[in-house]
């Protein structure tokens, strides 16, 4: 393993900044879930919420776009739609954030289906990231740890 590969292992795996996506103002959502449990359990890194609302939750800031956190962001929790998922990906990787959990599914309940799984698949790709995809009764749902940049 490369000193740049145990950084961005390190990175991932001890985030100075964790973002999250999806569900973040809806109560009882997976999201909302995951960043009230990092609250609850005393994550010392900096918590980003993201939502084109905007807004705050639980005493943070929402953030529109990722683009707008100033602080470095090393992790991201995606509880996107799976239409959104490309998207939230691109910005990641324009953000350069060490990796990525997703927790996105129904992939083949969109019409697009075939073209997401595709085109989240070429963006991995792009970026010599693993990808472990599940499939259940035709149901693709992708769990992802991964890097987002080159190493």
């Amino acid at each position: 393993m490369t000193s740049e590969e145990r950084q961005q292992i390190d990175r991932m795996f001890t985030p100075r900044g964790f973002a999250l996506f999806g569900g973040i103002g809806t109560p009882g959502s997976f999201g909302q879930f995951i960043l009230l449990s990092h609250i609850r359990y005393g994550y010392q890194g900096c918590l980003y919420p993201i939502s084109p609302k905007g807004g705050e939750i639980a005493g943070l800031k929402v953030y529109k776009k990722l683009r707008d956190v100033k602080g470095p962001v090393d992790l991201a929790s995606i509880s996107v739609p799976a239409r959104a998922v490309p998207g939230v990906l691109r910005d990641c990787l324009a953000q350069t954030v060490a990796g990525d959990r997703m927790h996105s599914y129904d992939f083949s309940k969109t019409a697009e289906s075939g073209n997401l799984e595709t085109e989240v698949i070429k963006i991995k790709e792009q970026v010599h990231e693993d990808i472990c995809v599940e499939a259940e009764d035709s149901e693709i749902s992708f769990e992802l740890i991964s890097f987002l940049q080159s190493c």
